[in-house]
C-alpha cells in the first residue's frame, strides 16, 4: 500500500479542520474550503456523526436528564448537522478545487456513508483511539489513517500502535492536548519527540492552542502532519471556535511552516552559491612571493596567503613546503592542485558519447579548448565581454560556438523581456542585440563558417519581494516575451534563440528573487510551440523547481525533451542549490540518462557547474569524469 499524502520523506501535511465550525451552513462550509485553498493547506477535514448509532437511546430520548455538558454537546451537534447530500457536494467541490476532502467518522454507520462519498484518508478522533470496533472497520477500507492521541495514556497509545502494525495498516499518530483551548504549559511537545523515537511511523501534531507559534514549533521539531481547527470568526457560537484559527492566521501558519521546512534542510553541511561567492571573495589562497622555476624546492618564504580564495587553500601549506615545482610559477601567481601533483584526470575525453562542450570566456578560450578538446565551446559572456571585448589570439579550426547571453548588465540591470515597463523590454532587446552583434564580429574576425549560432537566454519574469500568482499578469509576461523575441528573430537570421527554463529562486546579484514564469514545464512547452522555438533545458533548474512545487522531476523533463535542443547539466539540492558538481547533489543522473538517450541524436550539453572554471577547471573535470562513468 502506498501513500501519496503524508510520510517521513514528504513535506509537512497540513490539515485544516473545519469540523462542525460551519455551524450547519452549507454556504459557510464552501467559503471555508475556498479560504483553506487560498491558504495552501493540503486537506480540509469535516466530521460526520449518525446520532442514533453514536449515542445510547436513553441519552437521546432523555437529554434533559443528562448533565449540562452532554446537553450542550448534543444540542449543538444537532444544529450543526449537514445532510449527506451536502457532504457529497462538499467532497465534489474539494475535488474541483484540488484540495483533499477528509472526514472524521464518529461511528461505524458514518464510515459506510463516507466510503460511498469517497474519502481517501480517514482521521480518527482522540476520543476513539481505543475504539477497536470502529478502527477495525477503518482498517478494512485499506485507506491511510491519522489518529489523534489527546485523550489517551501512554500505554494506550503504545497498544494501538502495535495493534495497527499487526494489522499492516498505514497510519500516523498525532500528539495532541484535547482541551479547547489548550494551555501552553500542558502541550508538552517533548512527548511528540518521544513518539518519534518510539514509533517508526509519521508523527504529527494536532493543536488546540491559541495562536500559531506552537504549531510552527512542532514542525521545526519534526512533525510530519499539522492539524489545526479553522473558523470564519472566533466569536461564533460553538465548542471549537475559541481554539480555531481565523483566515489570516491560517495563511500565516502555512507560510511559516513552509519557511521552517526550507530552513530545516538536511543533516549535512554544504555551501550555497552565496556562501561560495563570499568564500572566494573574502577567503585566501596560497600565492607565490617570487618566481619559482620548474624543479625548484618550494620553501615557506616562497609562499604567502592572499585573497581571493580561488586557488589552493592555505590549509595545504605544509603539503606544499619542500615539494618540487612541477611548472614555472610566476610571482603573485596562485598555487593550484597541480602543484600538489593532484591534476585532474582527462580520461573522459574519448568516452563521452553525446555532443559536449565547455563554458568559456573570450579571454580563456585558447586554454580551455586545448585542455578539454570539446566538440564545441559555449561562451558565458559578461557584459564587459560584450561592451569591451578582448578577443583571443586564435581559435581552434572547425570548433563550434554557442553563446549564453549575459543576464546582468551595467548598473545591475537584469534582462526582462516580460517586464510590464516598455523601456525595460526595449533595453533588454538592445543588450541581446549587442551580444549577437559582437559574436558576429568574432565569427567574421576568425573567418568562421558557422552560419547559425545558438544563443541561450534567460527571458526574465522575476520579482523582488513576493511571487506573482495572478494568471492574467503571468500571461501578459509571456505575451511580452513572445513579441520581443519575434522582433529579435526578425532581424537576426543567423541567430537561433534558445530560452532556458529557470529555477524558482534564481541567484541574481547576490540576493534571492522569485522567478514567476518559464519555470512550469507545461507553460514553457505551450510558449515554445506557440512561438516556434526550441529551448535549452537546464536540469539543475528543473530539479529545483520540482522540489519547490512538489512535482515529479522526471515527468517535468519528459514534457520538455521534445522541444529541447541543448542541455545544461549540473547537480542540485533543495530549492536553490543549483550548479553543483555532478554527484554532489540529489539529482539521479543514472535515471536521467535513460530519458536523454531517446533524444541523444539532437541534444548537446555542457557541464554548467557553478564556478567550475576555478582551480584549473576542477568542477568541469570532475563532472565530465562522472558523466563518462555513467555512459553519457
Amino acid at each position: 500500500m502506498t501513500n501519496s499524502f503524508f510520510g517521513q520523506n514528504r513535506p509537512c501535511f497540513i490539515i485544516c479542520e473545519i469540523g462542525i465550525n460551519h455551524n450547519g451552513s452549507f454556504t459557510s462550509a464552501k467559503k471555508m474550503i475556498d479560504l483553506a485553498k487560498l491558504a495552501k493547506v493540503d486537506a480540509v477535514k469535516f466530521q460526520l456523526r449518525h446520532l442514533k448509532t453514536l449515542y445510547q437511546a436513553n441519552v437521546l430520548n432523555n437529554l434533559a436528564s443528562q448533565d449540562l455538558a452532554m446537553q450542550q454537546s448534543v444540542d449543538f451537534i444537532k444544529k450543526s448537522e449537514l445532510t449527506i447530500n451536502e457532504y457529497k457536494k462538499l467532497a465534489q467541490y474539494c475535488r474541483k478545487k484540488d484540495i483533499l476532502f477528509m472526514c472524521t467518522p464518529w461511528d461505524i454507520h458514518s464510515v459506510k456513508v463516507l466510503e460511498d462519498i469517497g474519502v481517501e484518508v480517514y482521521k480518527v478522533a482522540s476520543a476513539d483511539l481505543t475504539n477497536l470496533p470502529l478502527i477495525d472497520i477503518l482498517i478494512k477500507t485499506k485507506k491511510p489513517l491519522i489518529l489523534s492521541t489527546g485523550m489517551s495514556e501512554q500505554e494506550e497509545i503504545s497498544k494501538i500502535y502495535h495493534y495497527l502494525k499487526q494489522a499492516h495498516a498505514e497510519f500516523a499518530l498525532l500528539h495532541c492536548n484535547s482541551t479547547y483551548p489548550a494551555d501552553l504549559k500542558d502541550i508538552n511537545l517533548h512527548f511528540m519527540q518521544k513518539m518519534m523515537k518510539d514509533y517508526d511511523i509519521p508523527i504529527g501534531y494536532s493543536g488546540h492552542e491559541r495562536g500559531i507559534a506552537v504549531s510552527t514549533g512542532a514542525c521545526a521539531l519534526g512533525a510530519k502532519i499539522i492539524e489545526r481547527h479553522f473558523t470564519l470568526d472566533r466569536n461564533l457560537p460553538g465548542p471549537d471556535h475559541q481554539a480555531s484559527l481565523e483566515p489570516e492566521e491560517l495563511i500565516t501558519l502555512v507560510k511559516q511552516i513552509r519557511e521552517v521546512e526550507l530552513a530545516l534542510g538536511k543533516a549535512s553541511k554544504y555551501l550555497t552559491q552565496g556562501i561560495i561567492l563570499n568564500k572566494e571573495t573574502l577567503g585566501k589562497s596560497l600565492v607565490a612571493t617570487q618566481m619559482i622555476k620548474i624543479g625548484t624546492i618550494v620553501t615557506r618564504a616562497m609562499i604567502k596567503s592572499q585573497s581571493p580564495g580561488i586557488g589552493l587553500s592555505p590549509d595545504n601549506i605544509d603539503r606544499l613546503i619542500e615539494s618540487r615545482a612541477q611548472r614555472t610559477i610566476q610571482k603573485d601567481e596562485l598555487f593550484t592542485k597541480q602543484d600538489l601533483h593532484l591534476a585532474p584526470s582527462q580520461s573522459f575525453h574519448e568516452q563521452i558519447l553525446h555532443t559536449w562542450g565547455i563554458p568559456a570566456r573570450f579571454h580563456d578560450l585558447d586554454q580551455v579548448s586545448k585542455v578539454f578538446h570539446p566538440d564545441f565551446v559555449e561562451f558565458h559572456l559578461s557584459y564587459k565581454d560584450v561592451l569591451e571585448p578582448v578577443f583571443p589570439h586564435s581559435v581552434r579550426e572547425n570548433l563550434v560556438y554557442k553563446v549564453h547571453i549575459p543576464e546582468v548588465w551595467p548598473d545591475g540591470f537584469i534582462l526582462d523581456l516580460g517586464s510590464a515597463k516598455p523601456q525595460n523590454r526595449r533595453l533588454s532587446e538592445s543588450y541581446i542585440q549587442q551580444t549577437i552583434d559582437i559574436v558576429e564580429v568574432f565569427k567574421k574576425k576568425f573567418k568562421l563558417n558557422q552560419r547559425i549560432t545558438d544563443y541561450v537566454v534567460h527571458l526574465g519574469g522575476h520579482s523582488n519581494s513576493v511571487p506573482i500568482s495572478d494568471r492574467k499578469t503571468l500571461d501578459k509576461m509571456y505575451k511580452n516575451m513572445g513579441e520581443s523575441l519575434s522582433t529579435l528573430r526578425k532581424h537576426n537570421s543567423r541567430a537561433r534563440i534558445l530560452p532556458e527554463n529557470m529555477p524558482p529562486l534564481p541567484w541574481l546579484l547576490g540576493g534571492q528573487r522569485f522567478q514567476n514564469i518559464f519555470t512550469n514545464a507545461h507553460d514553457i512547452l505551450d510558449f515554445c510551440r506557440l512561438n516556434k522555438l526550441e529551448m535549452c533545458l537546464d536540469v539543475s533548474h528543473a530539479y529545483l523547481y520540482c522540489q519547490y512545487s512538489r512535482t515529479d522531476f522526471f515527468e517535468y523533463v519528459s514534457v520538455l525533451l521534445p522541444i529541447a535542443r541543448h542541455l545544461h547539466l549540473a547537480d542540485a539540492r533543495g530549492t536553490d542549490g543549483e550548479g553543483l558538481v555532478i554527484g554532489e547533489g540529489d539529482l539521479e543522473f543514472d535515471k536521467l540518462k535513460n530519458l536523454l538517450d531517446n533524444y541523444s541524436s539532437k541534444l548537446s550539453f555542457i557541464p554548467e557547474i557553478w564556478q567550475g572554471h576555478q582551480r584549473d577547471w576542477e568542477g568541469f573535470h570532475r563532472s565530465l569524469i562522472r558523466l563518462s562513468e555513467l555512459g553519457y
